[in-house]
């Protein structure tokens, strides 16, 4: 009997062990079972920090090289902050927002967040849209994200008022895949080129013909004839299998593009200042890591490669073909610029601004000969 009621003691001091140490599930998200906060110093006061469940509208496939930013911005946050602050649901594949609806989605608060194609807002962000201008010349998509990114800190557009542009992503280096070989702009003359926005302007310069054309839709299209060539990058061409209908490509480094992962601005600022201190930290790891070389590493993957190792002929223009095609669309820059003047704005300003960062950031961040275009042997 005595064993008993100490075995009984001592069972209801563990009951109340339990029940005082942290272990009946109010401890903050950010918590360990020992009550430690993780990714934070130690003592930080979290408890006015909130939770946010985001859900991240998507165009690209679930499995597409792009969303390992995603999961990487995810694992920051649960390093930094503690599991269960933030938690990000993907919607991949337009599932919840076309192409052209996600910007306004994330605005409207249909997604908190979502990857912005700026192609297909040209009349929504002409400010944002100098990052797209053909005629610059792109050493590398690194160089272009980090123009990008100091372009948008500087002018602060009123366009992206109602979003916070977490990562901006320059996918240039271009190149064109066709299904003949194109070596100089003669070659060119009359083709049926798939080309959006700036890069149609170049198409057109260079006296082919663009052709609008749901990326999807490409493959069919230089199947059958269609269309003879499509302007992207190798990572696209190899995600799409382009190597079995388009075997020459031709690198076109004078072709901007643009895509934005952006942010609700209201879902960022219901973070108090000590969260978003941390939140912002994760956000600028996550883009040195990922991001900034997102493009080139894509090109690095096995789709891609396989592209590469299977067409026929890569050409890169030098000298006297390289002018040629870099003088067509030497105008085009300065012709953006005059519409944005048209439209009230300081284009001259804002083109020359563009062009000076990525000058700078080429000089700083050049092919790297094991990534993108450079993976060929002499």
């Amino acid at each position: 009997m005595k064993t008993r009621r100490i075995f009984a003691l001592l069972l209801a001091l563990a009951m109340l062990c339990l029940l005082f140490s942290g272990c009946s599930g109010d401890s903050d998200p950010g918590e360990t079972t020992s009550g430690v906060n993780t990714g934070v110093p130690e003592g930080e006061d979290k408890s006015d920090w909130v939770t946010l469940n985001l859900t991240y509208a998507t165009f690209l496939a679930a499995d597409a090289p792009g969303q390992d930013g995603i999961d990487l911005l995810q694992a920051k946050c649960n390093e930094y902050m503690g599991e269960g602050y933030v938690n990000i649901e993907t919607f991949a594949s337009g599932t919840l927002l076309g192409t052209t609806e996600v910007f306004d989605g994330v605005v409207n608060g249909v997604a908190e967040m979502g990857l912005v194609l700026s192609s297909t807002l040209t009349g929504r962000l002409p400010v944002t849209m100098v990052a797209d201008i053909a005629g610059f010349y792109y050493a590398s998509s690194q160089a272009g994200c980090r123009a990008m990114r100091d372009y948008i800190a500087e002018v602060q557009p009123e366009e992206l008022k109602d979003v916070v542009v977490l990562f901006p992503i320059s996918t240039t280096p271009q190149a064109l895949c066709s299904t003949k070989e194109v070596t100089s702009m003669a070659d060119l003359a009359g083709m049926q080129i798939r080309a959006t926005s700036s890069a149609a302007d170049a198409v057109k310069s260079w006296g082919a013909v663009p052709v609008s054309m749901d990326i999807g839709e490409v493959y069919e299209g230089m199947r059958n004839g269609l269309v003879e060539g499509c302007i992207s990058s190798v990572g696209a061409f190899g995600n799409s299998k382009f190597e079995e209908v388009a075997p020459y490509c031709l690198v076109t480094p004078f072709i901007g593009s643009s895509n934005m992962v952006v942010m609700n601005r209201d879902i960022y600022e219901s973070m108090p200042e000590s969260q978003r201190e941390v939140f912002d930290k994760c956000v600028d790891e996550t883009f040195e890591e990922f991001y900034s070389t997102y493009i080139e590493d894509f090109s690095n993957d096995p789709n891609s490669q396989t592209y590469l190792n299977t067409i026929e002929s890569i050409h890169f223009l030098e000298g006297e073909e390289l002018e040629e095609f870099t003088a067509a669309v030497a105008d085009l820059p300065e012709q953006y610029a005059q519409q944005l003047n048209d439209l009230g704005y300081d284009g001259d300003y804002l083109v020359d601004l563009f062009a000076s960062l990525l000058e700078k950031y080429n000089e700083e961040y050049p092919p790297v000969p094991e990534n993108y275009y450079m993976w060929m042997e002499d």
